[in-house]
Protein backbone atom coordinates (compact mmCIF):
# COMPACT_ATOMS: atom_id res chain seq x y z
CA UNK A 1 0.00 0.00 0.00
CA UNK A 2 1.44 3.54 -1.06
CA UNK A 3 1.29 6.18 1.11
CA UNK A 4 1.99 10.00 1.73
CA UNK A 5 1.22 11.69 4.89
CA UNK A 6 2.77 14.18 6.84
CA UNK A 7 4.61 14.43 10.11
CA UNK A 8 5.41 16.67 12.56
CA UNK A 9 8.73 18.89 12.10
CA UNK A 10 9.71 17.02 15.90
CA UNK A 11 9.72 13.98 14.23
CA UNK A 12 13.75 13.11 15.61
CA UNK A 13 14.52 10.91 12.04
CA UNK A 14 13.92 13.81 9.89
CA UNK A 15 15.19 16.97 11.82
CA UNK A 16 18.64 16.79 10.53
CA UNK A 17 17.53 16.63 6.69
CA UNK A 18 18.57 19.43 4.55
CA UNK A 19 17.64 17.98 1.47
CA UNK A 20 13.54 19.19 -0.06
CA UNK A 21 13.74 15.56 -1.37
CA UNK A 22 15.72 12.71 -0.47
CA UNK A 23 15.56 8.61 0.76
CA UNK A 24 16.32 8.23 4.12
CA UNK A 25 17.31 4.90 5.69
CA UNK A 26 16.72 4.10 9.27
CA UNK A 27 16.89 0.89 11.57
CA UNK A 28 14.15 -0.23 13.30
CA UNK A 29 13.36 -3.80 14.84
CA UNK A 30 16.98 -4.45 13.61
CA UNK A 31 15.47 -4.16 10.15
CA UNK A 32 16.58 -1.51 7.66
CA UNK A 33 13.21 0.50 5.98
CA UNK A 34 13.59 3.57 3.95
CA UNK A 35 11.35 6.36 3.98
CA UNK A 36 11.36 9.65 1.03
CA UNK A 37 10.96 12.84 2.91
CA UNK A 38 9.50 15.46 1.22
CA UNK A 39 10.18 19.31 2.51
CA UNK A 40 7.44 21.50 1.61
CA UNK A 41 7.34 25.55 2.11
CA UNK A 42 4.29 27.22 2.72
CA UNK A 43 3.41 30.79 1.59
CA UNK A 44 3.74 30.90 5.76
CA UNK A 45 7.46 30.50 6.02
CA UNK A 46 5.93 27.31 7.58
CA UNK A 47 7.81 23.62 6.43
CA UNK A 48 5.67 20.65 6.41
CA UNK A 49 7.30 17.48 6.67
CA UNK A 50 5.97 14.58 4.37
CA UNK A 51 6.88 11.09 4.32
CA UNK A 52 6.17 8.45 1.60
CA UNK A 53 6.81 4.90 0.17
CA UNK A 54 6.58 6.00 -3.37
CA UNK A 55 10.39 5.93 -4.35
CA UNK A 56 9.72 6.40 -8.31
CA UNK A 57 11.93 9.18 -9.82
CA UNK A 58 9.25 10.29 -12.53
CA UNK A 59 7.21 11.23 -9.61
CA UNK A 60 8.99 15.19 -8.67
CA UNK A 61 8.70 16.96 -6.20
CA UNK A 62 6.54 19.46 -7.61
CA UNK A 63 4.02 16.52 -8.09
CA UNK A 64 4.00 15.88 -4.61
CA UNK A 65 3.70 19.27 -3.49
CA UNK A 66 0.59 19.42 -5.61
CA UNK A 67 -0.92 16.07 -3.95
CA UNK A 68 -0.51 17.64 -0.28
CA UNK A 69 -2.10 20.33 -0.77
CA UNK A 70 -5.21 18.24 -2.49
CA UNK A 71 -5.33 17.33 1.36
CA UNK A 72 -7.29 20.22 2.32
CA UNK A 73 -10.94 18.62 1.34
CA UNK A 74 -9.88 15.80 3.24
CA UNK A 75 -9.49 17.51 6.41
CA UNK A 76 -12.07 19.98 5.95
CA UNK A 77 -14.46 16.90 6.03
CA UNK A 78 -12.89 15.62 8.98
CA UNK A 79 -12.67 19.31 10.49
CA UNK A 80 -16.62 19.00 10.01
CA UNK A 81 -17.33 16.03 11.21
CA UNK A 82 -15.27 16.28 14.44
CA UNK A 83 -15.76 20.20 15.40
CA UNK A 84 -19.11 21.41 13.51
CA UNK A 85 -20.77 18.21 13.77
CA UNK A 86 -18.98 16.72 16.64
CA UNK A 87 -19.55 13.12 15.19
CA UNK A 88 -16.82 12.10 18.39
CA UNK A 89 -19.61 13.12 21.27
CA UNK A 90 -22.50 11.33 22.32
CA UNK A 91 -25.86 11.85 24.15
CA UNK A 92 -25.17 8.91 25.93
CA UNK A 93 -23.91 6.01 26.96
CA UNK A 94 -26.35 3.45 25.67
CA UNK A 95 -25.50 1.52 22.51
CA UNK A 96 -28.71 3.04 21.01
CA UNK A 97 -28.10 6.25 21.89
CA UNK A 98 -24.55 6.28 20.09
CA UNK A 99 -25.74 4.43 17.02
CA UNK A 100 -28.72 7.01 16.54
CA UNK A 101 -25.45 10.04 17.03
CA UNK A 102 -23.36 8.65 14.97
CA UNK A 103 -26.06 7.76 11.64
CA UNK A 104 -27.68 10.83 12.55
CA UNK A 105 -24.28 12.82 12.03
CA UNK A 106 -23.17 10.73 8.91
CA UNK A 107 -27.01 11.70 7.67
CA UNK A 108 -25.93 15.85 8.29
CA UNK A 109 -23.40 15.62 6.70
CA UNK A 110 -23.94 13.73 3.23
CA UNK A 111 -27.35 16.03 3.26
CA UNK A 112 -24.53 19.21 3.15
CA UNK A 113 -22.09 17.28 0.96
CA UNK A 114 -25.02 17.06 -1.88
CA UNK A 115 -26.05 20.64 -1.59
CA UNK A 116 -22.54 22.03 -1.29
CA UNK A 117 -21.74 19.91 -4.50
CA UNK A 118 -24.96 21.44 -6.48
CA UNK A 119 -24.38 25.09 -5.26
CA UNK A 120 -20.65 24.55 -6.23
CA UNK A 121 -21.53 23.97 -9.51
CA UNK A 122 -24.14 26.63 -10.23
CA UNK A 123 -22.14 29.10 -8.65
CA UNK A 124 -19.35 27.96 -11.14
CA UNK A 125 -21.19 28.19 -14.07
CA UNK A 126 -22.21 31.50 -12.80
CA UNK A 127 -19.13 32.78 -12.77
CA UNK A 128 -17.01 30.91 -15.51
CA UNK A 129 -17.69 34.02 -17.64
CA UNK A 130 -16.80 36.72 -15.58
CA UNK A 131 -13.20 38.03 -15.09
CA UNK A 132 -13.15 37.62 -11.67
CA UNK A 133 -9.96 37.98 -9.50
CA UNK A 134 -10.91 35.27 -7.05
CA UNK A 135 -12.72 32.39 -7.34
CA UNK A 136 -15.91 31.20 -5.06
CA UNK A 137 -17.60 28.42 -3.65
CA UNK A 138 -20.67 27.85 -1.45
CA UNK A 139 -19.80 28.46 2.40
CA UNK A 140 -19.76 25.01 3.82
CA UNK A 141 -20.96 26.17 7.68
CA UNK A 142 -23.98 28.20 6.13
CA UNK A 143 -24.88 24.98 4.83
CA UNK A 144 -24.58 23.09 7.58
CA UNK A 145 -26.28 25.51 10.14
CA UNK A 146 -29.40 25.54 7.69
CA UNK A 147 -29.68 21.71 7.23
CA UNK A 148 -29.05 21.61 11.37
CA UNK A 149 -32.14 23.78 12.19
CA UNK A 150 -34.27 21.60 9.75
CA UNK A 151 -32.87 18.04 10.80
CA UNK A 152 -36.26 16.83 12.46
CA UNK A 153 -38.33 18.20 9.24
CA UNK A 154 -36.13 16.26 6.61
CA UNK A 155 -36.17 13.03 8.99
CA UNK A 156 -39.79 13.04 10.01
CA UNK A 157 -41.69 14.45 7.04
CA UNK A 158 -41.05 13.53 3.89
CA UNK A 159 -43.53 15.54 1.99
CA UNK A 160 -41.41 18.21 2.90
CA UNK A 161 -37.98 16.94 2.11
CA UNK A 162 -37.53 18.37 -1.28
CA UNK A 163 -39.10 21.57 -0.66
CA UNK A 164 -36.88 22.16 2.37
CA UNK A 165 -33.62 20.94 0.34
CA UNK A 166 -34.37 23.20 -2.87
CA UNK A 167 -35.12 26.34 -0.40
CA UNK A 168 -31.10 25.91 1.18
CA UNK A 169 -29.72 25.12 -2.26
CA UNK A 170 -31.14 28.46 -3.44
CA UNK A 171 -29.71 30.13 -0.41
CA UNK A 172 -26.58 28.80 -0.77
CA UNK A 173 -25.69 30.07 -4.02
CA UNK A 174 -25.94 33.41 -2.83
CA UNK A 175 -23.79 33.12 0.54
CA UNK A 176 -20.34 32.51 -0.86
CA UNK A 177 -16.79 32.04 0.74
CA UNK A 178 -13.18 32.77 -1.50
CA UNK A 179 -11.57 29.73 -3.03
CA UNK A 180 -7.82 30.30 -1.52
CA UNK A 181 -5.37 28.16 -3.17
CA UNK A 182 -2.67 25.90 -1.03
CA UNK A 183 -4.02 27.48 2.14
CA UNK A 184 -3.21 26.31 5.02
CA UNK A 185 -3.57 26.91 9.03
CA UNK A 186 -1.09 26.96 12.01
CA UNK A 187 -1.00 23.94 13.78
CA UNK A 188 -2.08 24.65 17.69
CA UNK A 189 -1.57 21.93 19.81
CA UNK A 190 -4.31 20.96 22.25
CA UNK A 191 -4.48 18.16 24.54
CA UNK A 192 -7.19 18.60 26.98
CA UNK A 193 -7.09 15.76 30.06
CA UNK A 194 -10.53 14.89 29.16
CA UNK A 195 -11.46 14.92 25.32
CA UNK A 196 -15.26 13.50 25.04
CA UNK A 197 -18.13 14.59 27.29
CA UNK A 198 -21.12 12.49 26.50
CA UNK A 199 -23.28 15.38 28.27
CA UNK A 200 -21.71 18.17 25.57
CA UNK A 201 -23.09 16.75 23.07
CA UNK A 202 -25.43 19.37 20.80
CA UNK A 203 -29.01 18.21 20.86
CA UNK A 204 -31.08 18.09 17.61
Amino acid sequence: MLFLMRVPSSFKTVQNIDSNDCILEYKIKRKYRKLRVIKIELSNNITEILVTNIFDENIKYDEFKELYFLRWGVESKYKELKSSIQIEEFSGTKPISIEQDFFVSIYLSMVVALIKDEADAAIADEIKDKNLKSMYQANRNFILGQVFNRIINLLVNAKLTRKILEIILEKSKKIRSQIRPNRSRERKNKHPRKKHHHNKKSCI
